[in-house]
């Protein structure tokens, strides 16, 4: 077999390398990555970003990783063209690599606001390490930030300032946080803990420019002036696929994989952020960008193209997290909002934050989501009867 090249050093990237490292010590396997330096967690990115730990701990793998692993690295090049006839790739130095079996794991890319004002100094994504180190470096100005998105990602981000002294302004266009996680219920239990944390939150309300003539000044909801010296963008992000345009791979919200992980083109697969594949609970093919998704595709690719005959199965929307001093899971349909007419809800909850709820289908007898906050112990179980319920 000639060479692998892998594009993306991401959870499905790295995982794609130990799989095939597993099964073929000697292979030649070429990573190209964005990224400069050693693989890190993107997950701690906002701890890092506020200067609550430094850049080792960052890290997620062992500082000689790589050549471990026997691999060839090209880092801090972006790939700007596939083209699958001559079987090479185009980096953005104009360089041309020869791949013998692709995949690609380029992951995602943060969706980017059409604000007025995006451009001043003082507003940041974060979703790389540079990111995060443009941010730790502007903190030292900074006394009121405003976090664009209440997701995931912007509410960890938005804790994690908390924790370096910064005040919060956190705006969320949906009528509660986390909406694609939590249920009404859940997210009040949740925005309690924002409110003692002094974030003021505003839901149901979009902002519509970044106010500043020099740097941020503010930011305009409506015709509410809110100041403040930094503005976090964190709603959402896209697969990263805009270098794909013209090599055939059919692509509809993201790159379409088999359930080999294969791309409509021979000799190419895909994992991770960057796909969409079957939703096992809504039977719909989506983009499901989440870390546990994304390994298991990796793995999975990596043995197809290692001519191990491997199934994906597909994958349910899963998310674990703890912010404020609260644990939570949300699986598969956690809201009950995909789930058919007729849906049976059960839920337990007590006074003091713990929050738990299952969703079945009308006639009781699949399970399609589960939430919990504060005690999160049945999780595991919930996981694997969703998965047992659902599957083909």
């Amino acid at each position: 077999m000639g060479r692998i090249v892998i594009i993306g050093s991401s959870a499905a990237g790295l995982a794609a390398v130990d799989r095939i490292r597993e099964l073929d010590p000697d292979v030649p396997l070429l990573l190209i990555t964005a990224e400069k330096g050693q693989p890190y967690s993107r997950l701690r990115l906002p701890e890092y970003a506020a200067a609550l730990i430094d850049g080792d701990e960052l890290l997620n793998r062992p500082k000689d990783c790589y050549r471990q692993k026997g691999l060839e690295v090209i880092s801090g090049r972006k790939v700007v063209a596939v083209h699958p006839g001559d079987q090479r790739v185009k980096l953005d130095n104009g360089e041309a690599i020869q791949y013998t079996r692709l995949l690609i794991a380029s992951g995602s890319t943060p969706v980017d606001l059409p604000l007025p004002g995006k451009e001043l100094p003082g507003v940041f994504h974060l979703w790389s390490r540079q990111d995060a180190e443009a941010i730790r470096r502007y903190l030292p100005a900074v006394k009121q930030a405003a976090v664009i998105g209440a997701g995931l990602i912007g509410l960890k981000t938005a804790e994690a300032l908390v924790r370096h002294g910064v005040n919060i302004y956190l705006v969320e266009r949906e009528k509660q946080v986390l909406p694609s996680q939590l249920d009404e219920e859940a997210a009040q239990i949740l925005q309690r803990r924002l409110e003692e944390a002094g974030i003021i939150t505003y839901c149901g309300r979009r902002v519509t420019a970044i106010a500043g003539t020099k740097s941020v000044e503010g930011i305009i909801m409506e015709d509410e002036f809110l100041p403040c010296q930094m503005v976090l963008l964190t709603a959402g992000v896209r697969p990263n696929i805009s270098f794909l345009e013209g090599t055939g791979i059919k692509i509809k919200k993201g790159i379409v994989v088999d359930r080999h992980m294969a791309t409509s083109v021979a000799g190419i697969w895909a994992a991770g952020d960057v796909v969409e594949s079957i939703d096992i609970v809504r039977r719909v093919n989506d983009v499901n960008a989440v870390w546990y998704n994304a390994v298991r595709q990796g793995k999975i690719a990596a043995e197809n193209i290692m001519d191990v005959p491997s199934i994906y199965y597909g994958s349910i929307p899963m998310n674990s997290f703890h912010l404020f001093g609260l644990n939570g899971v949300a699986l598969g349909d956690s809201t009950g909002r995909y789930t058919a007419a007729g849906k049976s809800h059960i839920y337990m909850k007590t006074d003091d934050g713990i929050y738990e709820k299952a969703v079945f289908t009308s006639e009781g007898k699949r399970m399609t989501g589960y939430l919990a906050l504060g005690k999160i112990d049945k999780a595991g179980y919930a996981y694997y009867r969703i998965l047992r319920d659902n599957r083909d």
